[in-house]
């Protein structure tokens, strides 16, 4: 198993009142109604996209982040799964988005169903969404993976109260990781 953790560029953050931090893509708000930085996220999908195809095909391929993170990750697997843009075809084996959502989580199902053989991708790909504070609303988490879970996405969704239950997230990893 390699892991590769690659740190976001610096950007200033409308949330944070424009201060500057590593972040993905610009974010206003988190809510289910937020406006998605939509030419940061294919920026950001397509360079992470690029840095994994260089991965030898033994090599089995994971991705996942915190926060912001989760959300690019999310974005960029799903997105995978209908865009024919052949430099994002990578092929995850697992998706963790810890304390994130979907980016543009309403049009998944349209989006999958549009491109011819989407649809038998993301039975393949087990995603595991979590939260465990309050700054991404558990509502919201929760329509995000039920977006995924419907566009035929393996999501499960844990809930933590406090701190995540990190022995769960390793047992999901052995078992989807086949390790």
């Amino acid at each position: 198993i390699k892991w590769i953790c690659p740190t976001a560029p610096t950007r200033p953050i409308t949330i944070l009142g424009g201060m500057e931090t590593n972040a993905w893509f610009d974010i206003a708000e988190i809510s289910e109604n937020m406006q998605d930085d939509v030419e940061s996220l294919n920026h950001a999908a397509l360079s992470i996209a690029n840095l994994l195809s260089e991965e030898p095909p033994n090599i089995m391929i994971g991705i996942g982040g915190i926060g912001l993170g989760a959300a690019q990750a999310l974005y960029l697997a799903s997105k995978g799964c209908y865009d024919t843009n052949q430099r994002l075809q990578i092929k995850p084996r697992v998706v963790i988005g810890l304390n994130g959502w979907l980016p543009v989580w309403r049009s998944l199902q349209n989006n999958i169903a549009s491109n011819p053989g989407g649809r038998d991708r993301p039975i393949s790909l087990p995603i595991l969404l979590t939260h465990s504070n309050d700054v991404v609303p558990y509502e919201f988490t929760h329509k995000c993976a039920h977006s995924l879970l419907m566009a035929g996405f393996q999501s499960t969704l844990r809930k933590y109260e406090g701190e995540h239950n990190w022995e769960e997230v390793k047992q999901w990893l052995r078992h989807y990781l086949g390790l």
